[in-house]
């Protein structure tokens, strides 16, 4: 259920189920192998469904940092968490906090959702 899914925060282990699930995950396996200066592949993560409600609870806040660093606008993202084997949770606006369903993220093709990109994050 959503609510059940906003009350998830475990982005690095849903990530790492996602990419031992499957090569097909696209955004999973390339976030589990990316790193930057003073990280490792496998620390950055989709997010979980229950950050994702977090950033959208603090949106103005983040999206003010974000303009003052020059970077892109919140927009809709991946979470690490699927709804069941065949659909997965994106969230479709943080504005709104709103969290949807959609099929065939990982392959990048046939996609039923707005946003194609993923946000990584580091779990601290």
């Amino acid at each position: 259920t959503t609510d059940e899914a906003f009350n998830d925060f475990n982005s690095c282990g849903n990530t790492s189920k996602l990419v031992a699930a499957s090569s097909d995950f696209t955004a999973a396996n390339t976030i589990h192998k990316y790193s930057t200066v003073g990280t490792s592949a496998g620390d950055w993560c989709l997010p979980a469904p229950g950050i994702l409600k977090s950033i959208s609870e603090n949106y103005q806040i983040i999206q003010n940092s974000l303009n003052l660093a020059g970077g892109d606008e919140l927009g809709g993202t991946l979470t690490s968490n699927m709804k069941d084997e065949y659909t997965y949770w994106y969230m479709d606006s943080f504005e709104k906090g709103v969290l949807a369903e959609g099929t065939d993220f990982g392959a990048g093709t046939d996609c039923t959702f707005s946003y194609n990109h993923a946000r990584p994050v580091l779990e601290f």
